[in-house]
């Protein structure tokens, strides 16, 4: 969590533990949605992750993916 911004901790936190949209978030933090689409790429890139699902697995906030789904149908369907 060191390597992000307050800004994008509290994006995660709203993301992952809140389980809110986008637009949820963006009106929570009295910004626009494309800000907030922003933060979300750059936590993505910070972290070296491809998708957001990754940051919430990363940090403990969302149950990791399941694993008895076969590979091709968790790729589609999760990443």
């Amino acid at each position: 969590m060191d390597r992000l911004t307050p800004r994008q901790i509290e994006i995660v936190a709203l993301c992952c533990d809140g389980d809110l949209t986008g637009e949820e978030i963006a009106y929570r933090l009295g910004v626009s949605s494309q800000t907030v689409k922003n933060h979300k790429s750059n936590i993505i890139q910070r972290l070296q992750v491809r998708s957001f699902h990754a940051v919430c697995c990363l940090y403990g906030r969302e149950q990791p993916f399941p694993t008895d789904i076969p590979a091709r149908a968790m790729r589609s369907e999760y990443v």
